[in-house]
């Protein structure tokens, strides 16, 4: 089995820990983490991850709690990673500031 792991940029201080797991091409498992700086630490924001054998998206709380689970049937593990990748790029600061809300409160 293979692992891949990347960094992709969405600004100054917001970024994807992209990890695949394949063998002979295929996909196995994938997680590809929002992360963002907030004041001086770095806060996993939201993941989408091929767990419990699905695609979905955990959306996550300051504490590292889940606040929700979004679930993607239809997508499979090797469209999912794009998918999963065009989101955070299109919505990044929408996760960022919900988060942040829930941080200050």
């Amino acid at each position: 089995m293979g692992e891949k792991q990347f960094i992709i940029w969405l600004s100054d201080r917001d970024y994807l820990h992209v990890i695949i797991k394949s063998e002979k091409g295929s996909v196995l498992q994938y997680v590809v983490k929002y992360i963002s700086e907030i004041g001086d630490m770095e806060y996993e924001i939201a993941r989408f991850d091929s767990g419990h054998d699905f695609t979905h998206i955990d959306i996550l709380r300051p504490d590292g709690t889940k606040e929700r689970v979004i679930r993607f049937p239809y997508v499979n593990k090797e469209s999912a990673i794009e998918y999963a990748i065009e989101n955070f790029r299109l919505n990044f600061d929408v996760y960022r500031e919900r988060f942040i809300k829930w941080h200050e409160q």
